[in-house]
């Protein structure tokens, strides 16, 4: 499938689990060895409305994805963390090293538009823009209700 043409999905969450580990594989790997840093330095991951895990580190609202958890700052809202599981579900249906390429791209992007002050929707690119439909569709279908993560 191509990544630029991929709408919202009827994927289930045990989909999106798989997906990260045989399409998704190259950001997923990778995503190991962040993991394991994390760990190894006393960071505690916690549950996304029953999708994925996730990291809060430090302040502000950005997000960062890699593949089957993502990290958040922790005044991240749901939006952005919606926008990180977007990206989930574009590592789960298309895979492969494209992701690895735009996953540095994005975070390319992201510092750029930080540096140089640019005012430009973030969602402008397709692949950001995207990403936030994504998730915020998958989250709204397949995600627990029951667990909210903006607690104090």
């Amino acid at each position: 499938m191509n990544l630029k043409d991929l709408k919202s999905m009827d994927m289930t969450v045990e989909q999106f689990r798989k997906g990260q580990w045989k399409r998704g594989l190259p950001l997923s790997v990778f995503g190991v060895i962040v993991y394991f840093v994390l760990r190894l330095f006393g960071c505690e991951p916690k549950d996304y409305n029953g999708v994925c895990r996730y990291f809060e580190i430090g302040k502000g609202s950005w997000g960062l994805e890699f593949g089957w958890f993502f990290i958040c700052g922790r005044n991240a809202s749901n939006a952005i963390k919606n926008h990180e599981v977007g990206h989930g579900v574009q590592n789960a249906v298309c895979g492969g090293f494209r992701m690895l390429l735009c996953f540095f791209a994005s975070a390319l992007r992201f510092w750029y538009r930080r540096i140089f002050k640019i005012k430009t929707p973030y969602g402008a690119w397709w692949y950001e823009g995207n990403a936030s439909q994504l998730g915020d569709e998958f989250i709204e279908k397949r995600g627990d209700k029951n667990e909210q993560t903006d607690d104090p």
